[in-house]
């Protein structure tokens, strides 16, 4: 009878040793030999320029790049609190100096850059705007197409079309340096069909176009 019982115990004692536990530790150096690491080309990445020729900011700094070096810029603006579909900040600075005083600076401007859904969101966020401005007025009110002589504001220049509004901010300092060619230079990228310009000096006056 124990010879019976013996022979169907070797064959089942042979039969597990020949399969692989479930529970086998698997050796990650196995899987990576299968799947490994891609390296990639660097040098097959598009670099993405600063200012994208096609965008405003690359139009304008292609415009001025005999007189201006250009950088993008953070600056807070106003129009950042309204809603806006797009922006862009860029900081112009002149390559030469300008007399202030008796000594020289840099002339610098921010220009801020904003588009919008619709004529109503680009006249909603412009009129936000004035509503700023008449805080630091000394005359009232800020209203549309009427001139102030005061205004405790950096010289500001901004133009607004149907549907995008731009706007440069200047220095007191700089009032020196003539800045027709950049007011100039996005008109020459936009068009004179604006809506509103309005242009600020040091402390006023401002002035409609």
């Amino acid at each position: 009878m124990k010879r019976f019982l013996i022979f169907p115990l070797l064959a089942f004692l042979i039969a597990c040793a020949g399969k692989k536990e479930a529970n086998d530790p698997i050796d990650f150096e196995d899987l990576a030999g299968e799947t490994g690491v891609e390296e990639i080309d660097s040098s097959s990445i598009d670099t993405i320029p600063v200012f994208d020729e096609n965008s405003f900011s690359g139009k304008l700094k292609n415009a001025m790049k005999l007189d201006y070096s250009a950088d993008t810029s953070t600056a807070f603006h106003p129009m950042d609190r309204y809603s806006f579909n797009k922006s862009e900040k860029m900081m112009l600075t002149k390559n030469t100096m300008v007399d202030y005083g008796s000594s020289k600076v840099s002339p610098k401007a921010e220009i801020f850059y904003y588009t919008f859904s619709d004529t109503n969101a680009t006249k909603n966020a412009f009129y936000n705007y004035l509503d700023d401005l008449s805080a630091n007025g000394e005359s009232g009110q800020v209203k549309l197409n009427e001139d102030m002589k005061s205004l405790k504001t950096p010289p500001v220049f901004m133009m607004v079309y149907d549907t995008l509004i731009v706007s440069a901010q200047l220095a007191c300092e700089h009032k020196t340096n003539d800045w027709r060619p950049l007011k100039d230079s996005i008109l020459s990228i936009y068009g004179n069909k604006y809506s509103y310009f309005i242009d600020i000096q040091c402390g006023g006056p401002l002035k409609w176009r």
